[in-house]
Formats: structure tokens, sequence, C-alpha cells
């Protein structure tokens, strides 16, 4: 990964989370146990957070995947990079917030950022020590996230497999009282 991709580190890692916690349902039994999102609403997900975070950059000039990106120090941030850092929150608040359990987690994640980016000019966190922090967290939230999302399947499975016995139940009854009937006549 280039130094320029890796000051987007944030906005990726909460796009990474986003897209693992947006996925309420996951197709077929092989990726219920995979842990990856359903494609389909993770692709939503991740055209809506580039479009805002492209609008993050028109708005800031700040460009995360630029060369002036890759070439920065570990304790320097770009121009423009703290207002891009503020609108991807916003970013992040809009598209990702609706879709996870745990909101609060963002919010954690949201604050660990801010705080790493105000201590990198200051020496007190370097640009890959933030990254690095963001990764964990995005990595909790991931495993959070995707633990209730496993629980409520499992749940919903229950409650699927109650109800098509039930049915099956109530055909069975159905069909006796049928039967029944057609004893009567014969």
């Amino acid at each position: 990964m280039t130094a320029g991709r890796r000051a987007r580190s944030l906005v990726a890692a909460a796009a990474l989370v986003s897209l693992a916690a947006c996925a309420s349902e996951r197709a077929g039994s092989s990726a219920a146990g995979s842990g990856e999102p359903q494609a389909a609403l993770s692709d939503e997900t991740r055209s809506q957070l580039e479009v805002a975070l492209d609008g993050c950059t028109a708005e800031t000039g700040y460009d995360p995947e630029s060369q002036v990106v890759a070439d920065l120090g570990p304790n320097e941030l770009a121009d423009g990079e703290l207002a891009y850092r503020d609108c991807a929150y916003g970013a992040l608040n809009s598209v990702v917030r609706p879709n996870l359990r745990l909101p609060a987690l963002l919010d954690d994640l949201i604050v660990t950022d801010q705080q790493l980016t105000a201590a990198i000019p200051e020496g007190g966190a370097t640009r890959s020590q933030r990254e690095a922090a963001i990764d964990g967290r995005v990595a909790e939230i991931r495993q959070q996230e995707m633990a209730i999302r496993d629980a409520e399947l499992a749940a919903s499975d229950a409650l699927i497999s109650e109800r098509d016995n039930l049915l099956r139940q109530q055909e069975m009854m159905d069909f006796r009282r049928q039967l029944d009937v057609v004893n009567q006549l014969f």
C-alpha cells in the first residue's frame, strides 16, 4: 500500500466497516460462514461513500491518493487534510452510521482518528501509528458488528424454521381433514 493510500486509512477502513456492517443478510450458507458482506449492498454503500469522499476532495482540495500525500513525512499533515477528514467524518456519519448496530463504535473511531491526527504534527503520533490504531479499531468494530448480525441471522433462521414447522403441521391437519371427508364419503 502506498503512503497516499494510507492517508485515506480512516476513510477506507470505515468504508470496510460499513461494508461489513450494512450486510443485514448474507446469501447462502457459505456466505454466512465467510464473514463477507452481501455484494450488492456493499457495492451500493461503497459507491455512496466514494461519491461523498470525492465531494470532500473537491471541497477541500486534499486528495488522499496524491503523490503529495505519499511524500509526507511521518509527522506531517498535508494542506487541506484536516478539512478533508472533517468532511469525511460527515460522510461516514451520513452513509455508514445508518447501517451500524453499534453506532457509538463509529463515534469512538472518529474520536480516535481526530486525537491521533491532532498528535501527528506535535510528534505525539505518526501517520503509521494512526493507521495501525484505526485498523485495530476497525477490526474490533467489524468483529462486534458481524457477531450481532450472526446472532440476528441465527434468530431469523430459527423463526423461519419454526414458521415452516407450523405451516407443515397446518398442512398435515388440513390433509387429515380432507382424508376424513373422503373416508366419510366411502
